[in-house]
């Protein structure tokens, strides 16, 4: 469900807990930025002018659509179909050499790999019934030192500035976005970040125990949500959405802001359980 919001109270605090979640954002993006640019120098060591390549069918691919888009009797760029084809099976052949090497598949573990600087992991925790004998080989198996992502995640939760719902939803789109610039990369793709303006969407959550309703009305509900100092309260339009049962299982609170105009505008996005879909 996702509707619109009016902010009651604690609008500095919430600006506050915005700019901090836009800020963590950008330093989440920084280690992932520093593993890019290895992948990018190592492809380049194993594959001589593989990014050249890739950039060039970038430029002539956009010049194709682009063709295919203008109306005749304009003018358009020139498709340049053979040399595209070409270009592409030099690609391939570029891509099966780097991927031979073992360099670039230490390139890809680079994040993953462990940071003997990093401090140690401790001993996993216990189940609820678990035995000693089941105990033990998990200990065993278990890695002792963090990996470099966990390592600087770490160093970065140490200074959060955002409640932690906020910082679990960001790893999440972090995450995401890092998976897809990287499934480009391997195909020899030219792929970036694309880092957030101080102007675009920007959204702060919280789980179950973060938030709780106030007044819940037709059609306006009035919500507080916590913030990593304080809490915020504000209007949400859910109640003409749907009939909401009074035992159904809310999730996740989103609380998004966009600019608009002058000013910001404000929605809510809700996770419900035990819902027909």
């Amino acid at each position: 469900i996702c509707r619109p919001a009016k902010i009651l109270e604690g609008r500095d605090a919430l600006a506050d807990e915005f700019a901090a979640a836009r800020w963590t954002h950008h330093r989440l993006l920084d280690f992932e930025d520093q593993h890019q640019h290895l992948l990018d120098e190592v492809a380049e060591q194993c594959a001589p002018a593989i990014r050249r390549v890739a950039r060039l069918i970038a430029i002539l691919a956009r010049r194709q659509r682009r063709a295919e888009r203008t109306s005749p009797g304009t003018w358009a760029p020139r498709p340049r179909p053979e040399l595209l084809a070409t270009l592409r099976a030099r690609l391939a052949a570029l891509r099966a050499q780097r991927d031979a090497d073992p360099r670039w598949r230490e390139a890809l573990l680079w994040a993953d790999g462990v940071d003997p600087d990093a401090p140690d992991r401790g001993k996993p925790r216990r189940k609820a019934g678990e035995t000693d004998e089941e105990f033990a080989p998990r200990c065993a198996t278990r890695r002792t030192k963090l990996t470099r992502r966990e390592a600087y995640r770490a160093a970065l939760y140490a200074e959060r500035r955002v409640y932690w719902g906020t910082w679990n939803a960001l790893l999440a789109s972090v995450e995401t976005a890092r998976k897809a610039v990287l499934k480009q990369r391997k195909a020899g793709v030219p792929a970036q970040w694309r880092r957030p303006r101080w102007d675009d969407p920007c959204t702060i959550a919280a789980d179950a125990g973060g938030f709780r309703i106030v007044e819940r009305g037709k059609p306006w509900w009035v919500v507080e949500m916590r913030l990593l100092e304080g809490w915020v309260r504000f209007r949400a339009k859910l109640g003409n959405w749907h009939a909401l049962p009074e035992g159904a299982k809310l999730k996740t609170y989103q609380l998004t802001r966009r600019k608009n105009g002058r000013g910001w505008e404000y929605s809510v996005s809700i996770a419900v359980d035990g819902m027909p879909d």
